[in-house]
């Protein structure tokens, strides 16, 4: 392709040098910085001593609850119906007679 027949959304060579040059400068002064920063001989330390195990106090776990008939959540009890009447037993719907399958027309 020559210049003529460039698509107009192609930066020019002068761009993508400029570009290209922003992108050297911005990378050198990262490893600069970066460099710079590292330490080796430091690793990172507190600056108070650790506390140790006998320091430590922990208050004991509360004693479980005895074992009863009710959950703590309440999901796992049944409703009694009030007034002594049983509730009506949902029996399912009988099934309905199979359906035939379609007989081919006869030909004519």
């Amino acid at each position: 392709m020559s210049a003529a027949q460039k698509p107009a959304w192609m930066p020019s060579r002068k761009a993508l040098l400029v570009a290209a040059l922003a992108f050297v400068a911005g990378l050198l002064l990262f490893l600069a910085l970066w460099l710079d920063q590292r330490d080796n001989n430091r690793f990172y330390r507190s600056l108070e001593a650790p506390r140790s195990v006998a320091g430590q106090v922990f208050e004991p776990l509360p004693v479980p609850l005895p074992a009863g008939e009710e959950t703590a959540s309440g999901m796992g009890t049944i409703e009694e119906p009030v007034g002594g009447a049983e509730a009506p037993i949902r029996r399912p719907a009988p099934p309905s007679a199979p359906v035939a399958a379609p007989t081919a027309p006869a030909p004519a």
